[in-house]
């Protein structure tokens, strides 16, 4: 048995890797574990994996493996920081081995993102300072940095690191088993304590539902990629099991955000594999808008029709007063108009309304009531980039797109595409299809796709 387990670590040390970290993992949610001591052992596993001089995309699949292992608020001057305790203090030593190495290349790709990227994270820092609770919007910054650290990290990978995008398959199937574990047990405390309360034992899991739900967006569509080559045998049979499972816990995370975004992904599947990607981009860019300006035409006319205005508050789940927030405080000044009240201000707003929540459930009106209208033309920037990247991508990339969209037609009436480590998941996506495109042309990496994907068929 040690001896095969050998072989295959000499083979490909993911797939050994793999399932030590997914038990790891799940074990240290399972028991509740001080969040000091999780930190601990991944900063520990941290030095272990440099030790045995594995590639440093492996620091990275540490990095995320951490996130569903513990969730705890680290306190500063008697504010929760919205930081995940081993998440967090991860990527600071994560981020310094990748810095260092692009220092020590003296070479650094800056990305088609690059410029956009750093401006929106520039007038995030400068917003700060007429924001009305500055240490939350310097705490959304600082996790603004970490999603888009991860960008430049993938884009600046060696070629000798590039992960396959038939391992990518595995490891996300891997991470979606761990989550959906972790939500099947919560489930099974509810069933043994007799309780019907869902919803209080959902938010007993490591993070909100709907941050938690959201991770299924990136998984469920790149998992499928490991079909490609489908044949009737028993290595498929299992896959196909694992990933109904996942499915079926992201059903269990009762998000409508991740179902309008599953339905989402489903529709554009078909314009983005029966038309090219550009088709896809505008179908959804107009689904956009017409969302929003629908919504802005029923909160103006609220009281000349105010059925509508109930139709869509019972629709929505009552979003539509969040939207409402975010709208007056765009229109209550041109300051608030032109430079918004301050990023992720909309905690203090909505607090305005007796509502525990911290974020307007739209990243349209988030933008548009944190960032006023230079926010949204930084981020039109940044969609305009992304789109250049996309738009002329392989065929085999296609499913990351999918991903892409799924996440986005969440986010739209849900939890902010980049927030929190949310933003990181989503600029790997984009960075490894940016940084794949390049090797394309360079290393035939279609081929070397085709003989990993072989290797696990």
């Amino acid at each position: 048995m040690l001896k095969k387990i050998l072989s295959m670590y000499k083979n490909n040390p993911l797939y050994v890797i793999l399932p030590i970290l997914s038990i790891i993992t799940f074990s240290l949610w399972l028991f509740s574990v001080d969040g000091y001591i999780v930190t601990g052992i991944f900063i520990l596993l941290f030095f272990v994996f440099l030790k045995l001089k594995l590639p440093k995309v492996y620091l990275l699949l540490l990095l995320i493996f951490s996130l569903p292992s513990y969730h705890g608020n680290f306190k500063i001057l008697d504010y929760e920081f919205k930081f995940v305790l081993p998440f967090h203090t991860l990527s600071v030593f994560v981020g310094s081995v990748y810095i260092r190495d692009m220092i020590m290349r003296k070479n650094f790709y800056k990305g088609k993102l690059f410029y956009p990227l750093l401006a929106i994270f520039i007038y995030s820092l400068i917003s700060v300072l007429w924001s009305p609770q500055k240490l939350v919007s310097l705490n959304a910054v600082l996790l603004i940095g970490v999603s888009y650290m991860s960008y430049f990290i993938i884009i600046n990978f060696n070629d000798d690191e590039h992960i396959k995008l038939a391992e990518l398959s595995v490891i996300l199937m891997t991470f979606g088993l761990v989550l959906s574990l972790e939500i099947f047990t919560i489930y099974l405390r509810m069933a043994t304590k007799n309780s019907n309360n869902i919803d209080f034992f959902l938010h007993q899991i490591w993070d909100n539902p709907n941050l938690f739900a959201a991770l299924y967006a990136f998984i469920i569509p790149i998992s499928l990629y490991k079909y490609r080559n489908f044949k009737w045998n028993l290595k498929y049979m299992i896959f196909i099991v694992l990933d109904l499972l996942i499915i079926y816990g992201m059903y269990l995370t009762r998000s409508r955000g991740i179902y309008l975004g599953a339905a989402v992904a489903i529709v554009l599947s078909f314009f983005i594999y029966k038309f090219k990607p550009k088709i896809t981009f505008i179908i959804f860019t107009l689904a956009g808008v017409a969302f929003f300006f629908v919504t802005i035409f029923i909160i103006v006319l609220k009281d000349a029709y105010p059925g509508l205005y109930q139709l869509y508050y019972n629709v929505s789940t009552y979003r539509i007063l969040w939207y409402e927030v975010a709208y007056n405080n765009f229109i209550e000044t041109p300051f608030n108009a032109i430079f918004g009240t301050g990023v992720k201000s909309s905690v203090y707003y909505i607090s305005q309304i007796n509502h525990p929540h911290a974020y307007y459930h739209s990243f349209i009106f988030q933008i548009m009531g944190t960032l006023g209208v230079i926010g949204l033309i930084l981020y039109l920037w940044s969609y305009v980039k992304m789109y250049g990247i996309f738009k002329d991508i392989p065929k085999q990339y296609l499913l990351i797109l999918v991903a892409v969209f799924m996440h986005l037609g969440h986010e739209i009436v849900d939890i902010g595409f980049e927030y929190q480590y949310l933003g990181m998941f989503f600029y790997i996506l984009v960075a490894y299809v940016e940084r794949s495109c390049m090797f394309d042309k360079n290393h035939n990496l279609i081929e070397n796709n085709l003989e990993i994907e072989k290797s696990i068929s």
